[in-house]
């Protein structure tokens, strides 16, 4: 699942809390549900990891500026919802053990069967526009 989707529902959650840790946990908690529901993962593509890293960064600033009374609550959510996939980052290193910890990485949890790229984009569009409308209500 793209990065951006993670962080909008981590942000969404953290937003209806009023506690930072508790955010943070609610974001982790967060990943892996939205990981055992079919959904796409990019592959090796430089410029849609790009692009979802640039979208997820914008998104994370625009909502740190915008929402000043729960600022905090949205950006511990949105950590715990993102931290999960920093383990991918791992490929990137040829020779490195592989050692993933989160439940839906490393199959303690199932994780949901792998949707069209166009589905996945889809679903990007709904769930993270419908939760960025939520968290500035």
């Amino acid at each position: 699942m793209y990065l951006i989707t993670h962080l909008a529902v981590g942000a969404a959650i953290g937003a209806s809390l009023n506690n930072v840790p508790l955010s943070f946990i609610a974001g982790l908690v967060s990943h892996g549900v939205l990981d055992m529901f079919p959904h796409h993962e990019y592959k090796k593509n430089l410029i849609n990891i790009g692009l979802d890293i640039l979208s997820t960064a914008v998104l994370l600033i625009i909502l740190f500026i915008l929402d000043d009374k729960s600022r905090w609550m949205i950006v511990a959510g949105s950590l715990g919802g993102i931290l999960p996939d920093f383990e991918h980052a791992q490929k990137a290193f040829k020779n490195s053990r592989r050692i993933f910890l989160f439940p839906t990485h490393n199959d303690l949890l199932p994780h949901g069967n792998e949707l069209s790229a166009r589905a996945g984009i889809h679903q990007w569009i709904i769930i993270g526009l419908s939760l960025i409308w939520i968290i500035l209500i």
